[in-house]
């Protein structure tokens, strides 16, 4: 059971976005194992890449776990060492993009807001503009994916990605051009 029921309009146990992620993750996995596609999953602490290792109830998929570069992320976002030695005992990919001229994400964040400026590729923006923040993720995700040699250049696959906290957005990507096959969950645009 997803939250116990305390009342007819209260939840405990799980804060709301788990919730809302186990539905994506959820969607996506069952979407994936369907059309035996691989999944790709940015997990910042590992809390996400958890939930769908624990959706995935046995079944045998081609998984990449993606990450920020430690070195960039704060002591509270760091991706949790213990949750990264079960995604490694298990055979799935774990990667940990290491970028090394940028700032920290906090930093990158503040000054993109205090001057309405975007370090983004042109690209990446107008797929953050068309599928929201989580969208330019599964992006970016399977371009790094297929660089990696993970995916094939003619494959699609099932990319998970959120904005903060979770999952909110899960895509079918076509890697020979990088379009958005099939769009499985993706919040309104205002959302992003």
């Amino acid at each position: 059971m997803i939250a116990q029921t305390v009342s007819s309009d209260r939840r405990c146990d799980f804060p709301s976005w788990r919730v809302e992620s186990l539905t994506v993750i959820k969607t996506a996995v069952d979407w994936a194992c369907q059309e035996n596609l691989p999944v790709l999953l940015a997990s910042t602490t590992g809390e996400t890449a958890e939930l769908l290792l624990d959706c995935l109830g046995g079944r045998s998929i081609r998984l990449m776990i993606l990450t920020h570069d430690p070195r960039r992320a704060g002591a509270k976002t760091r991706f949790n060492e213990e949750i990264k030695r079960r995604i490694q005992a298990l055979g799935y990919c774990f990667v940990e993009d290491h970028v090394k001229w940028m700032p920290s994400i906090s930093v990158t964040r503040f000054i993109e807001k205090l001057f309405d400026f975007s370090v983004l590729h042109p690209k990446w923006r107008k797929w953050e503009r068309d599928y929201g923040i989580g969208g330019k993720v599964c992006f970016i995700m399977a371009q790094k994916a297929t660089k990696l040699g993970f995916l094939r250049k003619s494959e699609s696959c099932v990319c998970i990605a959120g904005h903060r906290t979770g999952a909110d957005t899960a895509l079918v990507i076509g890697t020979s051009d990088f379009e958005c096959e099939r769009r499985l969950i993706c919040p309104p645009r205002s959302q992003k």
